[in-house]
């Protein structure tokens, strides 16, 4: 376990496609948040919830509130960085209950090893991760920028900045299916319940 890393839970995003908060949408009993929180307490103990400007809580969590409210994904990283006390920030989003400690663990001794801004998975399709990856600080002033900008796009900001693409393909030692999944609708969690 790496205390020298903070991990952040993303619970801010609008849910309009789930109809209700994904964070506390159920599946299989245990709500989505629950997944991703044992999960990263595997990797550190010091782990947030970033709630965007939505007044949720839970029982074990910290919130952090955004400091520019309605940016998306980007407003919640950087206010995210802006609390932690640690270099390295562990993001990921609450829609992602399959996550494998294992994985994460990897990621970050690839971010430890290499030292990018930001390090990312790609999965088996070639899509960047950015909201399973790991932030340095030192992203927090393009964050900014493309928030005072009001150019949200994710993946642009962690394009321009030197970032860690690591692709998790079939071959790789911490594959899993489903790893990436993101739970985004009621049909999404009809499905995920029938595997």
């Amino acid at each position: 376990m790496e205390s020298n890393i903070t991990g952040f839970i993303l619970a801010g995003g609008q849910s309009q496609r789930m109809g209700t908060n994904k964070a506390f949408v159920r599946l299989n009993g245990k709500p989505l948040i629950d997944y991703v929180f044992e999960t990263l307490r595997k990797v550190t103990p010091n782990i947030f919830l970033s709630i965007g400007s939505i007044p949720i809580q839970h029982k074990h969590l910290q919130v952090v509130e955004d400091i520019y409210p309605d940016c998306g994904p980007v407003g919640g990283i950087y206010s995210a960085l802006r609390f932690s006390k640690t270099d390295l920030n562990l993001i990921i989003s609450c829609d992602m209950p399959f996550v494998p400690a294992d994985l994460l663990k990897f990621l970050v001794e690839q971010a430890f090893k290499e030292k990018p801004d930001v390090t990312l998975p790609v999965d088996e399709n070639g899509s960047w991760q950015p909201l399973c990856a790991i932030y340095r600080q030192s992203i927090l002033p393009n964050l900014e920028t493309a928030i005072l900008r009001n150019t949200l796009k994710l993946k642009a900001i962690v394009a321009e900045v030197h970032s860690l693409l690591i692709p998790i393909e079939n071959a790789h030692i911490n594959y899993q299916p489903n790893s990436f999944l993101n739970i985004n609708t009621p049909d999404d969690l009809h499905q995920t319940k029938k595997q």
